[in-house]
């Protein structure tokens, strides 16, 4: 299945990263590694940005797959916890890996800003699973505060030797509990922001004639 090959790919070019660093991982030692012909390689993935893309896609789609019913009583910070560590649960085989690959993007300024696209996507598909969608800048200011907070999360995680991840989700719960009260803060200051009028249209405008003195009343 097609599916399997680009897990194939996926698995050899982590795997490079994390021996060679991603720099000089080429695209004939991912062939030769995923054991397939370069045709193929490029029917699949054009360049190796685009590998990585298509990690970040296939982690998003195997978050939402799991994305229980919400209710009520979760909370958006509890929400938002849950499917970022279900994003590093995900990427758990690729730790060393990606590790490499974010020390070589710095380097590499189109592929990070391919990847740069990429991760902001994630996040917003993160944004929606969690139920916060909601029209206007302040969602868009909300999202780009979630996506430093995942960076720097992310940054733990990749260092994280604890069993049960306990630095990760130490740094996310603390990041979130701070994110919920500036999202609080922001939604409150526009909330409160004095609604703007509608400008008069220019014939309701009071024209020449009606500005000066009123006339004084006759008594005839």
């Amino acid at each position: 299945m097609e599916d399997d090959l680009e897990g194939r790919v996926i698995d050899a070019a982590m795997k490079l990263a994390e021996t060679r660093g991603w720099h000089h991982t080429t695209l004939g030692a991912i062939a030769a590694s995923a054991d397939l012909p370069l045709s193929e390689l490029r029917r699949l993935f054009p360049s190796k940005t685009a590998i990585l893309t298509r990690l970040a896609a296939r982690v998003d789609t195997a978050v939402l797959a799991a994305t229980p019913v919400w209710t009520d009583r979760d909370s958006p910070r509890d929400r938002l916890f849950d499917l970022l560590m279900r994003r590093f649960d995900a990427l758990r085989d690729y730790r060393r890996g990606l590790g490499a690959v974010l020390g070589d993007l710095p380097w590499q300024p189109s592929t990070l800003w391919e990847v740069g696209k990429s991760f902001n996507l994630s996040m917003a598909w993160m944004w929606t699973a969690a139920g916060l969608e909601s029209p206007g800048c302040c969602e868009r200011v909300q999202r780009l505060g979630l996506a430093g907070l995942y960076l720097r999360s992310l940054r733990i995680w990749l260092n994280d030797q604890t069993p049960d991840l306990a630095r990760t989700m130490a740094a996310l719960d603390t990041g979130l509990r701070h994110a919920e009260s500036l999202m609080s803060i922001t939604e409150g200051w526009y909330r409160h922001q004095p609604a703007r009028t509608a400008a008069t249209p220019p014939d309701s405008r009071p024209g020449p004639q009606s500005v000066g003195p009123a006339p004084t009343p006759t008594t005839d």
